[in-house]
């Protein structure tokens, strides 16, 4: 492979790319770059944030704790980054996302 050609998700939303954008995907968060719409406000001054969708946030929770899709356990109380690596690295079955 001569080239390799890559982006962050705020570079693919930025206004580098399109002018203007109905739509972009990613976690809800008011901690925008400019850019992508942070610091926005109405004529009265009021600060509007990032405008996503309305119950975005319970979907994440609710996906993040159903035991269906995630799992979690307690790590002994001496735990270390290494034990915790080749723990990660020899589990079965695999882990599909840390």
């Amino acid at each position: 492979q001569q080239l390799k050609v890559s982006a962050s998700g705020h570079e693919l939303g930025s206004g580098i790319l399109f002018g203007a954008r109905v739509g972009f995907s990613g976690t809800p968060s008011n901690l925008l770059p400019m850019d992508l719409g942070g610091f926005q406000h109405d004529a009265q001054g009021n600060f509007l944030g990032c405008q996503y969708e309305p119950g975005s946030d319970g979907k994440i929770i609710h996906v993040l704790t159903n035991p269906a899709v995630t799992t979690s356990r307690v790590l002994a109380d001496n735990w270390a980054p290494q034990s915790l690596l080749r723990e990660i690295a020899s589990a079965q079955p695999p882990p599909h996302a840390l």
